[in-house]
């Protein structure tokens, strides 16, 4: 699941939004992923998965202005990555 939708949900220290509506955990040390990836300020984006790794979340901007090709084309690589190991 992609969540091209900024701030209007969130994982912050005292809310965790996503972890808890989603079923998954954000985790920058996780197995499966390093967590954040950044390109720009404005170009960024969060991977979340569920406990056994089957259940992808990645929560980044609104994908309809100033989008990176090199962001787009690594959320294309994760989830062509996870889809693979299902």
């Amino acid at each position: 699941m992609i969540l091209a939708c900024s701030n209007y949900i969130w994982n912050s220290e005292t809310d965790k939004q996503i972890d808890r509506i989603f079923g998954v955990k954000y985790d920058d040390k996780m197995i499966h992923s390093k967590g954040e990836y950044v390109f720009s300020k404005q170009n960024r984006f969060w991977v979340h998965y569920n406990e056994n790794g089957r259940k992808l979340v990645i929560h980044t901007r609104q994908l309809s202005m100033n989008v990176m090709n090199s962001m787009l084309i690594e959320i294309g690589k994760i989830v062509k990555n996870h889809l693979n190991q299902l």
